[in-house]
């Protein structure tokens, strides 16, 4: 079941920036083709009966009418959604997918290893203003660059759990081909990799995106550093030859 909230808990945004974020959610979930139940709308009476800020900042004002009947309109929609069955097309490319972290979202700013953290915000910014840098992590573009161009190119690439390798067998079963890089996450137990290693003996193709400058490989007290690895490229390899040896560049084959 996947969560549709109209709204967020932050009640200072008004209507429009609730509505991007909002068909941006049920777009996304919409993807999934093995999810067809939704929590539609959890606090009915924060979206049609609580009134948020207008968009010149005078006043407060309730749900604009044609936005209320937009969102009664989809829940329906959603809500009959489980007696349809999914019917991928024939000649669709299937198993191909891009590995996602949750420590992707905990480095989803600036890190220096040579100055202090103080006046930095969990989103990145400091003291409210935004570099180029910061700006580009906030926007993940190391993310959606290793996505979109595929997705562009009509072929359609899942995300998958990286942390869920751990906890549900044959959870990549399906997929072919997978794509990794932590130049915008990082591992967060060295036992993933075993299951990566085992899934690419069993036939599957991994995809290793990164040069090893992202800062956060730096960190001394999280990612790489608490695992006790340099690269979790070389870590990999590791895995499938029982060599240290550093692999040379291009395929590797187990």
């Amino acid at each position: 079941m996947v969560l549709h909230d109209p709204i967020e808990d932050n009640p200072n945004y008004t209507w429009s920036d609730y509505k991007v974020n909002y068909r941006d959610t049920v777009v996304a979930s919409l993807l999934h083709p093995h999810v067809s139940r939704y929590e539609i709308c959890p606090w009915p009476h924060r979206v049609f009966e609580g009134a948020y800020p207008k968009e010149d900042g005078d006043g407060k004002e309730t749900i604009p009418p044609d936005y209320a009947t937009e969102l009664v309109t989809v829940m329906h929609a959603l809500r009959d959604m489980h007696r349809h069955d999914a019917l991928p097309s024939a000649d669709a490319t299937g198993g191909i997918g891009l590995l996602l972290a949750n420590s992707a979202m905990f480095q989803r700013g600036d890190y220096d290893p040579g100055r202090a953290e103080e006046g930095f915000k969990y989103d990145g910014t400091v003291d409210g203003k935004l570099s180029a840098s910061q700006e580009a992590k906030l926007n993940w573009s190391e993310f959606y660059g290793l996505a979109l161009p595929l997705v562009k190119h009509g072929i359609p690439l899942r995300t998958v759990q990286l942390d869920n390798l751990l906890h549900f067998p044959g959870y990549l079963d399906g997929y072919r081909v997978l794509l990794l890089s932590y130049e915008f996450m990082k591992p967060e137990h060295a036992g993933l990799h075993q299951v990566l290693a085992q899934w690419i003996r069993e036939g599957g193709v991994l995809v290793y995106i990164g040069d090893g400058s992202d800062p956060f490989h730096r960190v001394k007290d999280g990612g790489m550093a608490v695992l006790n690895l340099t690269s979790g490229l070389m870590n990999i390899y590791s895995k499938l030859s029982g060599s240290g040896d550093a692999p040379e560049k291009g395929t590797i084959r187990s």
